[in-house]
């Protein structure tokens, strides 16, 4: 389940740089 892991901080990472 590595990619999951992957995907999800993905996803955060983008939403802070989104928000910044």
């Amino acid at each position: 389940m590595k990619g999951t892991i992957l995907l999800l901080g993905l996803l955060v990472t983008g939403e802070l740089s989104f928000q910044t």
